[in-house]
């Protein structure tokens, strides 16, 4: 029920029924809820609108864009649930996403770090060497293979069953 009374406090001119189809509710069961609440039989759940909810007001738009600019690092989910605990603004991720999408603030974060890279191959004997670990099945049992190979040659240095 608060969240019907939200959407409509946001845009005047929703009707309830209008509000109600945005939430999946039906006038009849909105009208029933309120005569149980009268009644002090009612507690309320928070129901999570649609898609189709009601677009951001200019002020959260403004707000969502003077967030952004102080925090260009988060990404905008991170940025919507900030807003939230810092209450700035208090919209679903997706709506944070369709504003910023909107002014051209996506992607604005730092690129990654580069990740691992293959070496370069060896080019003579014994500048690089390889280490591998694996199982065997030998006998009915489970041994360890460790074994150290040449990068140039690939040639067998060492090989141990601990």
């Amino acid at each position: 029920m608060a969240t019907i009374e939200q959407a409509r406090a946001r845009d005047p001119g929703l009707s309830l029924t209008d509000a109600c189809q945005q939430v999946g509710l039906a006038r009849a069961t909105l009208y029933r809820w309120q005569s149980r609440q009268a009644e002090g039989g009612l507690v309320d759940r928070v129901v999570t609108p649609s898609r189709k909810a009601v677009p951001p007001t200019p002020e959260e738009v403004w707000s969502v864009r003077q967030y952004t600019e102080a925090h260009p690092l988060l990404g905008y989910k991170r940025l919507s649930w900030a807003m939230v605990d810092e209450d700035v603004a208090h919209l679903r991720p997706w709506m944070v996403y369709h504003v910023l999408a909107e002014h051209t603030l996506l992607g604005r974060r730092r690129p990654a770090p580069e990740g691992l890279r293959r070496p370069a191959p060896a080019d003579h004997p014994d500048q690089r060497w390889h280490t591998d670990l694996m199982t065997l099945y030998f006998g009915g049992r489970w041994f360890w293979l460790v074994d150290v190979l040449d990068a140039y040659s690939r040639y067998l240095v060492h090989c141990e069953v601990p």
